[in-house]
């Protein structure tokens, strides 16, 4: 099957939905001719996946020609939450993917697949939407005017632990796998189905009975896919911080226990960076084809109902733009690292540190004000540009949300050394920003206004429910935004495959600004200027952790970031790299 080229030039529309606002940017001053060839550029903030998931649900549903997916997590059963789409008889994203692939679409799912000896309920996970996805695009296979144009590649990270490293972890890793085979009792199907990735690490005593072998040790993956982008019809890019399952489905009242919150952030664009969006996918998913080809290959020889090959797409038309040819208020900025080849390397080599460069470029041009909502701050480079800069500029102030801890460490109770060297690094980053800042930086987290306990756990903050933190947005003087998938962290920022956007926009960055302020400090802001004085504005953040939840126009509010808890779980490890964390 030759796949089809979209027509990437056509005049696309404004974004129309609920709850949401648009920001067009329009270019009065163009060079000959190219208004006619230059689409439109809008950009559209979603907030919460409550917006999200419908945007992105009805422009999959409307697409002509492409829909390509990168996402970490792309479940196939999670809910449609457009109306829109559900009146047409869908329910679930498997319905809506087999539908739109049923007529003709070319759909390519790029889903990360996870070290299976190390993450291995992440590898289940992945190949159980793979199954899922599949199933659904089975049942419309059998219409005489299906085509089959629905390809997915479970994506592992080119990136491998070097040999030596391999067979100094080997014992371990094998007595992993020993306990995973034994807790299956030692039953060949069901481990094999979940977990197929396993399979060249296990042999059989008998028909049935699971043993792990002796060697060689396996391909260790330390790095990952952590993208979420999605281009349809090369005309239209969704990207941010947000994966598609129920976990991550929640509203901007976070009115729900502590493990069902999500707070997260992406945009919707149209316009000329579109094209680089598409080239980005089309070069990670061309890497992945060929490795994922061979592993199918290799996997049927264990595992029954393995996915169909898949095909390279064709790279015309879907070249980025030169440098210097960028046109509007966006910039595409990506994270992406290949293979080592040494013996003894731990994590990969970084080929593009763009989003890394980009926030320390803003920083170093930030003036007065910068403001970060990230999963965590353990980048010691972004640090000491922090540092740098509020040494430079007296008047700089710094406005950081983190989540109250890790999601393993919040519900699924880690204790283990990566999770604590990554505390540690992460309260060395804290104090080395507090003691340049001082009293000009505050750190905060967000909790509901429903008290609920008196007892103290990570989950709660004087005993009110924790929202989990998961965006990632990074704004300096209410003119400059970046927003991707990146944390600042030297996985995201170094090792993993990440993609982002740089937004240079006074008004569109002020509004996107004042959208998520208002959404934090609720009646607190009314009617003062998100750009007006920016030690008033810093001391009313303040002020909002220290009332409380008394607002009740405010769910949820703001609390002091818990660091004494972070403290005591924090422990440094010497054998834990800085950049796996």
């Amino acid at each position: 099957m030759q796949p089809r080229t979209p027509q990437l030039n056509h005049a696309t529309t404004s974004i129309a939905m609920d709850a949401t606002q648009e920001f067009g940017v329009i270019h009065d001053q163009e060079p000959d001719g190219a208004a006619d060839s230059a689409p439109e550029e809008t950009i559209t903030p979603l907030i919460e996946a409550s917006e999200a998931y419908p945007v992105l649900e009805e422009r999959i549903f409307e697409a002509r020609d492409e829909v390509l997916l990168g996402f970490r997590i792309l479940d196939p059963a999670t809910r449609l939450r457009s109306p829109r789409v559900t009146e047409a008889g869908l329910e679930t994203w498997g319905d809506l993917i087999a539908a739109v692939s049923a007529r003709g679409v070319d759909v390519r799912i790029l889903l990360t697949d996870f070290e299976p000896t190390v993450a291995t309920d992440l590898h289940k996970l992945t190949w159980a939407s793979v199954r899922g996805f599949h199933n659904a695009r089975a049942a419309v296979d059998a219409r005489p005017d299906a085509t089959r144009t629905l390809q997915i590649v479970a994506a592992l990270h080119e990136a491998k632990v070097g040999k030596m490293l391999r067979w100094v972890f080997w014992p371990l890793v094998w007595f992993r796998v020993r306990g995973m085979a034994r807790a299956q009792g030692m039953q060949t199907g069901a481990l094999l189905a979940d977990a197929p990735g396993l399979a060249p690490l296990l042999g059989t005593r008998d028909a049935s009975t699971l043993l792990p072998r002796l060697g060689p040790p396996p391909r260790l993956r330390p790095a990952t896919y952590h993208q979420k982008l999605a281009v349809i019809d090369g005309s239209f890019v969704v990207i941010g911080g947000l994966d598609i399952n129920e976990r991550r489905y929640d509203t901007a009242a976070h009115d729900r226990p502590s493990d069902e919150t999500w707070h997260d952030v992406s945009l919707a664009v149209t316009g000329p960076i579109c094209a680089d969006a598409r080239a980005h996918f089309i070069d990670c998913w061309n890497r992945e084809v060929k490795p994922f080809n061979q592993r199918v290959r290799r996997l049927r020889r264990f595992v029954r109902n393995m996915p169909a090959l898949v095909e390279r797409m064709d790279p015309a038309h879907s070249e980025p733009r030169p440098a210097g040819a960028e046109v509007g208020a966006l910039r595409f900025i990506k994270t992406v690292s290949r293979q080592r080849r040494t013996l003894t390397e731990f994590g990969p080599r970084p080929a593009f540190m763009e989003i890394e460069q980009a926030h320390i470029d803003a920083i170093r041009q930030a003036e007065g004000l910068i403001y970060i909502e990230t999963q965590f701050l353990r980048s010691r480079s972004v640090v000491q540009a922090l540092v740098d800069a509020a040494r430079r500029q007296p008047e700089l102030r710094l406005i950081l949300l983190l989540p109250a801890a890790p999601q393993e460490v919040l519900f699924e109770d880690a204790t283990d050394p990566p999770h604590r060297h990554g505390e540690w690094l992460q309260m060395r980053c804290v104090d080395a920003v507090k003691e340049a800042f001082g009293e000009r930086a505050a750190f905060f987290s967000l909790v509901n206004r429903y008290r609920q306990s008196t007892t103290e756990d990570r989950r709660s903050i004087d005993g009110h429910p924790i929202v989990y933190i998961h965006s990632k947005v990074f704004i300096v003087d209410h003119r400059l935004a970046i927003v991707s998938s990146a944390n600042l962290n030297g996985r995201s920022l170094r090792w993993d495959t990440e993609a982002g956007v740089v937004w240079e926009d006074i008004k569109g960055v002020r509004a996107f600004e004042r959208r998520i302020w208002d959404a934090h400090l609720g009646s607190l802001l009314a009617g003062r200027e998100i750009d007006g004085n920016n030690a008033e504005l810093f001391d009313l953040w303040r002020e909002a952790a220290q009332g409380g939840p008394a607002d009740a126009e405010r769910r949820p509010y703001v609390a002091a970031f818990p660091e004494d808890q972070g403290r005591d779980f924090a422990r440094k490890s010497w054998f834990v790299p800085d950049d796996l964390v």
